[in-house]
């Protein structure tokens, strides 16, 4: 499917909408104990919401602005488990990778050691952070589809991380490339419009 053509034939109805979507987020992430639930389970209802609105225009279906906030009517429990399941196991394999390094830097602050750019890891801190963040790393790409994968397909949270996972690995290098060029262009586009 040629983007091209959507994007010149939707250019400010997809700009607007993902614009209307990114301010909701950041405005509801600003609000005391809101936001922590939104860092933790609303982002994938939000992401799913946005995509579900991609995924319509790129069909030739009929989309409105509140379709891009589907992901509360359409799979929110889902979108929700999906964004809990992944936060909940980042956070488990920065404990098992990190944690002695953090463990370390602890004990250095609580016995009243300064900490600095001396207390980095070493040794086996040192290569658990570099597998953490390679794990990370390959993860973090991986489940890149599995939002879309719970909206637009039905899956449970853990079908769709599994299934995003076993189809971006076989490609793994050419969406790593695809998000890192689109984050820059996003990033950009910020900018400018500032």
């Amino acid at each position: 499917h040629d983007a091209l053509p959507i994007w010149k034939s939707n250019f400010w109805p997809l700009v607007g909408v993902t614009l209307l979507v990114l301010v909701t987020r950041c405005v509801a992430g600003m609000v005391p104990l809101l936001g922590i639930l939104v860092g933790l389970g609303l982002n994938g209802v939000f992401t799913g919401g946005l995509y579900y609105y991609y995924l319509g225009k790129m069909r030739g279906e009929p989309r409105e602005v509140g379709d891009a906030f589907a992901g509360f009517s359409r799979a929110f429990v889902p979108l929700m488990l999906a964004s809990l399941l992944i936060v909940g196991l980042i956070l488990g394999l920065l404990l098992v990778f990190c944690g002695s390094w953090c463990v370390m830097l602890f004990k250095a602050c609580l016995a009243g050691h300064v900490v600095t750019l001396l207390s980095m890891p070493t040794g086996l801190s040192l290569l658990g952070l570099i597998a953490g963040f390679l794990v990370l790393f390959y993860l973090s790409v991986s489940w890149s589809f599995a939002y879309i994968l719970v909206i637009d397909k039905g899956l449970g949270p853990w079908t769709a991380l599994e299934v995003s996972r076993r189809v971006i690995t076989k490609q793994w290098f050419r969406i790593f490339i695809t998000l890192f060029f689109g984050g820059i262009l996003a990033m950009l586009g910020l900018v400018g419009l500032f």
